[in-house]
């Protein structure tokens, strides 16, 4: 954190400070990340045409040599180049974003043709959410978005089933193990809804009213992750986010819950949310853990 002194300017102890000996004007102001590339048409479809670059320029030193070409996006620039020397294969280069789920969103929109695995997926990490891209040549595009909230709540479950089951027990049966307490009208529930794709609605139903709406799948992976937006007693315009990772194991499957994406905008509901693991537990019983 930097800490600001009355008028808005870092305090001097946080000012950057360059080595005494360095001349003035001399420290550097940008690095421009160069990656290897060995087919430029590749490149630039999966560049330009799916994460959404522009080219700024190209140069060869003639028609027939190797291109090396600026791309940018926003304020992020990036080298490419066929040149041997230039660079090694299976680089790395890490950005920074403000929202990655809303790339994420953008990219879902694209076909992924020279995507390695195809549409990447939001991670929750402790730095923060990520987003990992690999294009045909092995190297790996990071997209990070730096927390700016509490940190996630996660619970870790052991269960002795298949991963498959969990997954079909939570997604598909979330009716039978969520405690009626913990809806609208807790009187009148008569059961939850998950629609098994991206973008399909997470509902509640009951005799009372109209289904509720309490969020939107984000990522559907059967028998691996499952992830939506989470708006249950909270502002439906600032939405935090649930997600669940199934792994087999020798004995049955590990289940990893985590409910994060808090925000400055969201962070007052967190303290709502303790009671995740009795939720928890009626779905480990129900998927006979």
């Amino acid at each position: 954190m930097v800490t600001q002194t009355a008028a808005g300017e870092p305090a001097d102890e946080q000012r950057p400070r360059s080595n005494p000996r360095n001349s003035p004007g001399s420290d550097p102001e940008e690095s421009v990340p160069v990656l290897r590339i060995s087919d430029p048409d590749r490149a630039l479809t999966f560049y330009r045409d799916y994460l959404g670059f522009r080219q700024d320029w190209e140069h060869r030193f003639a028609p027939d040599l190797p291109l090396y070409t600026q791309l940018s996006r926003g304020g992020a620039k990036l080298h490419l180049s066929e040149h041997v020397g230039d660079a090694s294969p299976a680089g790395a280069v890490l950005f920074t974003v403000r929202d990655v789920r809303a790339l994420h969103a953008e990219l879902q929109g694209r076909q992924p043709e020279e995507a390695a695995g195809g549409h990447p997926r939001v991670e929750q990490q402790d730095w923060g959410l990520t987003l990992t891209v690999q294009d045909p040549f092995d190297n790996r595009l990071t997209f990070h978005q730096p927390p700016d909230g509490p940190a996630p709540i996660r619970h870790r479950l052991e269960l002795g089933c298949s991963s498959a089951h969990a997954f079909g027990v939570f997604t598909g049966r979330i009716g039978r193990w969520w405690d009626p307490a913990y809806s609208p009208d807790p009187d009148s529930f008569t059961g939850a809804d998950i629609e098994p794709w991206v973008g399909g609605q997470v509902t509640m139903t009951s005799t009372s009213a109209a289904p509720y709406r309490w969020g939107t799948v984000t990522l559907w992976e059967p028998g691996r992750a499952y992830a939506q937006t989470f708006t249950l007693a909270q502002d439906p315009e600032h939405p935090s986010a649930v997600g669940v990772r199934f792994e087999p194991t020798a004995t049955g499957c590990v289940v990893d819950f985590e409910h994060g994406g808090w925000t400055t905008d969201n962070a007052g509901s967190r303290e709502k949310f303790t009671d995740w693991p009795h939720l928890l537990e009626r779905f480990a019983d129900l998927a006979g853990g």
